[in-house]
């Protein structure tokens, strides 16, 4: 093996070498220094649907379709318990916003 490549320790799961490859992710570090109070940051990728209608969520995804889906199911089900979100009227503290050109 040369020795620029990483190693993998063989006691690692694909779930931890998973969850380690997203932390070092580039969009991840962009959305904690932008919503650093989030109750949560799950995902990757450069589009970002976030709730802030009680605590802050912030979603990643990687495609923009994935994160207008995404956008459009909280808007007509709701982002949780303190939720004003109706079909006929989506919150507007559900926003679907671009990485690459939020830095």
């Amino acid at each position: 093996m040369p020795p620029h490549t990483p190693r993998k320790s063989p006691n690692q799961s694909p779930l931890a070498a998973t969850r380690a490859a997203r932390a070092k992710s580039p969009w991840r570090k962009i959305a904690k220094r932008k919503w650093p109070n989030a109750e949560w940051i799950y995902g990757d990728g450069k589009y970002v649907t976030v709730a802030t209608c009680g605590c802050t969520s912030v979603t990643l995804h990687e495609t923009k379709e994935k994160a207008e889906k995404a956008k459009k199911y909280i808007d007509e089900c709701g982002c949780g318990h303190a939720c004003n979100s109706r079909r006929d009227r989506p919150s507007p503290k559900h926003q679907l916003i671009d990485l690459s050109y939020d830095q």
